[in-house]
This record gives C-alpha cells, structure tokens and sequence, in this order.
C-alpha cells in the first residue's frame, strides 16, 4: 500500500542515519513541533508562558471571555483526555458544581478553542448523516508540546502516537473519521464518496491480547466499508505484512510512514 509520494532516501534505513532519525522522532513524541529548546525546565517554563500569552490571552480577548477559570479547566481537560470521546454533557456534569455556567457556554468555549485551532474534532462515520451529528467526537491537540500540560500519572505512550498520526493525516489534507461498531478503529479516510484507508494506532504489539483487539478493530472497519487491505501504525514494531480473515494487514512504525 503506498501511503504517500514523498520521496526519500532509502539508504536511510540501513546506516547509522537511522539511529539519528529515531532518536528525533522521539524527541518529537514528546516534546511536539515547537522550536527545540536545550533543557527541560526551560521547555515547561517557555509552554506556560506561550500558553498564558496566546491561548488564554487570546481567548479572553477576542471573545470577552469573563470565565478565566473555566477556560483553564477546559484546556486542563482535553489536554488530559485527548484522543477520547468528548461530550459538552459530560464535562458539564463535571463542573457544574465548582462553576456557574451553562452546557451553550461550555459549548461556545469549546468552539473558540476549535476556531483558535488549538483542538481538533474527529466524528465517528455513519452512513446517517444525522446520527454522524449526533455522535460523540474525539478531539486531538493541535501539536503535542501541549500535552505536557495535562494530568496525568503515566506517559500515555498510546494517545500522543494516535494524536501524532492524527496530525499527519491533517497536515496531508485528509477527510478524517473513526469507526466505532462492536470494536473501535482509529482512523478511517474518506477520498470523494468512498473508504480509501483504515488505520489502528497501537503503541506495542507484543501484548497478545492487545494484538488481537487492535487487529480485531481493524478488520470490523475494512469489513464495514468494504477495504482488503488496512494499516497498523506502531512505535517501532517490526514491519510486516499479515494475512488475516482474507485481508491483507501491514503493520509499521510510525516513524518510518511519516516519511515515505
């Protein structure tokens, strides 16, 4: 399956360039598309101060914003469940009781960071148009440097790979949806009226259970729109082709399809 037409070096592959190239990709796992900088305090210390400059301060006034404490909670939250199902109802449930606001301001506060481009939507495909609306979306953080501002007692390895894939697809201009039936499957991509891609974001495969609900997930996509082939984007799993159920999966590392 050929993901892209950007050319590149393949001797990249098997030389110490490889190495180099690994190590930059991790760096941009964790630390996103900004400008590098040498130590880490320094990186947290310069994201607060972008944060509080050009999202709060942003915010706050091009929309008279009068809820700076609800704004904060708001970013708090899809900084720490990104790449989740997102409702209005839900996180209204959650704060109603610290913050008196209504489900049309959280709902309007939401759309200002979407229009700011600080948060992203994916909706889950149906062939209903209305019940596509009706849905729960996912959201996705529009680069990963941010992310280190969420709560959270683990690295959460899993969700900055999918959002990382989830950016990609966007920086290509893709018409992007997730699929969710009895399983669920990452990402599907629409070219005109019909299924091009689908694509499971897994961190590791060793995980025998992992692999079977990953692979699992994948198949109930391809099956549901009709594909014979789909992709499983992993950190740095071996590349491989697999036959399953008659379908041809192709497991591979993310930072190997970023650049082919």
């Amino acid at each position: 399956m050929k993901l892209s037409s950007f050319a590149y070096d393949q001797n990249i592959f098997f030389s110490n360039r490889l190495v180099k190239l690994k190590e930059h990709f991790r760096e941009y796992l964790e630390w996103g598309g900004f400008p590098e900088l040498v130590r880490e305090e320094l990186k947290i210390e310069t994201l607060n101060s972008y944060v509080d400059l050009t999202i709060y301060k942003d915010l706050i006034e091009r929309y008279r914003i009068k809820n700076y404490r609800l704004v904060k909670n708001l970013i708090k939250h899809l900084l720490t469940y990104y790449a989740k199902e997102f409702s209005v109802n839900a996180y209204f449930k959650i704060v109603k009781r610290d913050f008196a606001v209504s489900r049309e301001t959280i709902s309007d506060y939401v759309s200002y960071l979407e229009d700011a481009n600080f948060v992203f939507f994916v909706q889950k495909f149906d062939y209903s148009l209305k019940n596509q609306e009706l849905s729960l979306k996912k959201s996705y953080i529009s680069d990963l440097w941010f992310l280190k501002l969420g709560f959270s007692f683990s690295p959460n390895h899993g969700q900055r790979l999918e959002n990382l894939v989830f950016l990609e697809l966007k920086r290509r201009g893709k018409e992007i949806f997730y699929h969710r039936e009895k399983k669920e499957c990452d990402f599907l991509i629409r070219e005109a009226w019909s299924m091009r891609e689908a694509i499971q974001v897994c961190y590791w495969l060793i995980d025998v259970e992992t692999k079977k609900r990953e692979i699992e997930g994948l198949l109930e996509a391809m099956e549901t729109h009709g594909l014979n082939s789909g992709v499983i984007l992993t950190y740095d799993d071996k590349e491989e082709d697999l036959s399953v159920a008659g379908k041809d999966l192709r497991v591979l590392p993310v930072w190997k399809w970023l650049i082919i």
